[in-house]
């Protein structure tokens, strides 16, 4: 992807507020913070006189792309995904592709492998032992299938740390659900160390999309 040109601003803690319905101000306001992470404003490669893809500006556009490939994600979902210990770099790769396996599976049911409305997600690795996830899932599907007469799990975060524990993937995983325009300030929020050298250069990832996994076998670790 190309990045964009915009200035990167970012928050030290996500708390989406709860959020009723999509009113036409809140939309606009959507729009002007869009607009100011993402907008003309900011430097471009080209105003350096010998541009090279280790420079700061370089770092920066890159940042600026993750945070526009974030929001194409369209996420519902902001997830952080606790590792019992630092893993390797294949390791962790290798846990993301499980846990997007098992995420599938569990709200698809029978032949998830093969139905072409799995879920969307962009994750980026913070260390070598949490990850962040904004995750849009299958239209009308929710993170849990319990419905109906039981109604939805109240703590997703307790059932999904429920889930990767009993799959040993994970130590924990946080769910909050994203509505408004808490997608924008998430993917500002992922990717603030994204303007950095060493953000690029770690041995983990650092950004991994659900794609790349569509279409094999999961391997075991």
């Amino acid at each position: 992807m190309t990045p964009r040109n915009y200035s990167a601003h970012t928050q030290n803690a996500i708390e989406p507020p709860v959020v009723s319905e999509q009113s036409d101000w809140r939309v606009e306001a959507r729009d002007r913070l869009i607009e100011k992470l993402l907008g003309q404003e900011g430097e471009r490669l080209w105003q350096e006189d010998f541009p090279n893809a280790g420079s700061d500006i370089a770092c920066r556009e890159r940042q600026r792309g993750l945070m526009q490939m974030a929001l194409d994600v369209r996420a519902n979902w902001f997830l952080t995904i606790q590792f019992e210990r630092a893993l390797t770099p294949d390791v962790f790769r290798d846990r993301l592709k499980r846990f997007g396996a098992v995420l599938d599976s569990h709200l698809l049911g029978h032949d998830w492998h093969r139905n072409p409305n799995r879920s969307v997600w962009i994750a980026v690795a913070e260390d070598s032992r949490h990850a962040h996830l904004m995750l849009r899932t299958s239209t009308g599907r929710e993170l849990t299938p319990y419905v109906g007469s039981f109604g939805f799990r109240s703590d997703l975060t307790a059932y999904w740390t429920e889930i990767v524990r009993r799959k040993k993937l994970a130590a924990s995983v946080h769910v909050a659900r994203l509505q408004g325009g808490d997608d924008v300030r998430v993917a500002a929020y992922i990717a603030k160390n994204a303007g950095t050298k060493a953000f690029w250069n770690a041995r983990i990832g650092p950004v991994f999309v659900s794609g790349e996994f569509h279409g094999g076998r999961q391997a075991r670790q």
